[in-house]
């Protein structure tokens, strides 16, 4: 059997891999309030104490799948060019983020409902893998080039702040009040950026 030929790490690995998988399936289809830990074992296909092996609990591996999904969100962020010019690219940002939303609202909702931010302070600078990092390298390369200008109080981080709250509140209302709600939201999200990020490069 193939298990058989592997390391004891690397069947330590196999193993828990073939957890969060069954896992992370199980949220997607019925959230993390459906996840139940002997139905996780039942389907890896292994006895539900084993899982205490790999995982200390329900919790550690809710936050594993939710660490992934914050993976897979700065992964979609980055495929947005850095060739845009840069109020285009901060437009292509925000709608990216709500396109994830939608591809993927089970995991978006674990993100922000299980993962705090590793920042206490505005002193400490966000994870090279934030998907934030991305908002805000962007809104820099946007202010450095003239782009957009900051003002007295209102300045890099309150503008990566204000483009990500808006673009989040759009993402939520959608997959949840708005769920229902027959309009085309691609487009209007893309006109109140446009008009959120223009009204930036006002004097």
């Amino acid at each position: 059997m193939f298990m058989e030929h592997l390391s004891r790490r690397e069947r330590h690995e196999e193993t828990r891999a073939a957890i969060f998988a069954a896992a992370r399936a199980l949220i997607v289809e019925r959230g993390v309030a459906g996840l139940s830990l002997r139905e996780v074992a039942r389907r890896a296909g292994f006895s539900p104490a084993s899982l205490y092996e790999y995982f200390s609990g329900k919790d550690d591996l809710v936050a594993a799948v939710a660490a992934e999904a914050l993976e897979q969100l700065a992964a979609a962020l980055r495929q947005v060019s850095p060739r845009l010019p840069p109020r285009q690219r901060l437009v292509a940002i925000g709608v990216a983020y709500v396109a994830f939303a939608h591809r993927f609202p089970e995991q978006f909702q674990l993100i922000f409902g299980r993962l705090p931010s590793g920042r206490s302070s505005l002193r400490q600078p966000p994870d090279a893998r934030s998907p934030y990092r991305i908002l805000l390298d962007a809104v820099r390369a946007a202010l450095d080039s003239g782009a957009i200008r900051a003002r007295p109080g209102y300045g890099l981080e309150e503008i990566a702040y204000g483009i990500w709250a808006l673009v989040h509140g759009m993402a939520l209302l959608q997959l949840t009040h708005l769920r229902q709600h027959d309009a085309d939201f691609p487009a209007v999200d893309r006109r109140a950026l446009e008009a959120f990020i223009d009204g930036l490069a006002s004097p």
